[in-house]
Formats: C-alpha cells, structure tokens, sequence
C-alpha cells in the first residue's frame, strides 16, 4: 500500500532551478520513497513532476499514474472548497447539513436529535461523527463507491 507524505514547507522562496534539489533533500531526510508533485500558481499548474518509487524493493518509479492514499490532506482541500460554498452563499456554516445532502443522510441518533449537524461542527470535528483510522485501499482491493 502506498502512503502520502507531505513535505514541510519553507518559509524561504525555493528558486525554480533548485526545486528538484530541495524535494530530493527532503524526501531523503524524511524518509519518503517516491512522490508525485505539482506545483499551482494563479490556478495554473507551472510545474508537474514524479520523485523516487512506488516500490523501492522492485525498482518501480512513481510516475504520473500512481496511486497515493490522500489521507489527512483530504481534509484540507475540503474545507477550502466548503468555505468557498459558504462564501458564495450555496452552503451556511450553522443550518442542518441534512438539507444540503442528497444521497446520503447523516442518520438519526440521541446526538441529532438534541441538535442538527452542521457544516461548522464537521469543518471544526466537533459534530460527533467520527472515524478514528481509515487504512485506505491495498492494491487491487475494490474501493468503496461515492455514496
């Protein structure tokens, strides 16, 4: 199973001609064996490339087409996007989240029925809903569909 690291991010600007440098540098004092990079500035990507192996044992290099576990980062990408929805005035940070779901309803328990979740409590993981640890998916295992 392959797992996603995050680099540190410097607080000092990486000149272009020195970014491979940098990353090779940290994925070595990190630990990380191969990762798939992009770099966005105005919404445009300026710079896309892969770094070490999917599998270091095999040889086999990380290219545009691995797979990586988006773990925690997830969460992240989410709440700017849902942020944005509220900034916009589609989604609000304190009414019932089940007004906006359409497949899929949070279900009732003792909790929802003493108050509504909202999209605040699930931005702040404060709602209740919890999921301690999710291994994500081993090679060839099927994954889970949207709903």
């Amino acid at each position: 199973m392959l797992t996603f690291a995050c680099l540190l991010a410097t607080s000092q600007a990486i000149p272009a001609d020195n970014v491979d440098r940098y990353i090779e540098s940290q994925m070595h004092r990190h630990h990380i064996p191969g990762i798939s990079l992009a770099i966005i500035d105005g919404g445009q990507i300026v710079k896309s490339k892969c770094y070490g192996f999917a599998d270091r044992e095999r040889k086999i290099p990380v290219t545009s087409n691995t797979l990586f576990q988006c773990a925690s980062i997830s969460k992240a990408l989410v709440a700017v996007a849902a942020l944005k929805l509220v900034e916009e005035g589609q989604l609000t940070l304190d009414g019932d989240v089940n007004a906006e779901l359409k497949s899929w309803q949070i279900p009732n328990s003792e909790l929802t029925r003493a108050a509504k979740v909202t999209l605040r409590e699930l931005l702040s993981h404060t709602s209740g809903l919890n999921l301690s640890a999710d291994p994500g998916y081993s090679n060839g295992q099927q994954m889970a569909t949207l709903l």
